[in-house]
């Protein structure tokens, strides 16, 4: 039987695929060389699960981890330093703003019910990640979704 981080990746992973039609693999950790990401991936992981209770109330707070991951470009005349051509970041950063959208205001998941937890906030600190730029040629966005359910 699926724990309920479980049941929310996997709920979350095929809600966001049907709205933006892109493929997201279930992952625990994230690619750490360039050849597994030539083409770009988005990779969900579960992150956290906390209980409390406050006032009667039994809260389940769930954390799961969207990321989107492509190797860096090869360098060109016009942008010889691959980890820092502007314009091919850009637009990985709306790639991954694309996913942001849907639980912005007004966005298609942000008030659905999604493995019977609601959505609470997002983080998306830093934009990317410049370890894994410098490191390891990988451009790594990384969204921190946060779900609470709450039982009386």
């Amino acid at each position: 039987m699926p724990t309920p981080i479980q049941e929310l990746t996997i709920a979350l992973q095929s809600a966001i695929a049907a709205e933006l039609s892109i493929v997201i693999e279930r992952r625990k950790i994230a690619y750490f060389t360039p050849g597994e990401v030539r083409e770009g991936k988005y990779i969900i992981v579960g992150i956290g699960e906390d209980t409390n209770a406050k006032r009667g109330i039994d809260l389940l707070d769930l954390q799961v981890d969207l990321g989107y991951q492509i190797a860096l470009p090869e360098p060109t005349e016009s942008n010889p330093d691959p980890a820092n051509n502007i314009p091919w970041s850009d637009e990985q950063e709306q790639k991954v703003d694309a996913i942001k959208q849907l639980f912005r205001p007004d966005g298609a998941l942000r008030d659905r019910a999604i493995a019977g937890v609601n959505y609470l906030r997002m983080q998306n600190t830093p934009i990317y990640r410049p370890d894994m730029l410098l490191d390891n040629q990988i451009f790594t966005s990384v969204i921190r979704l946060e779900f609470r359910s709450e039982n009386e």
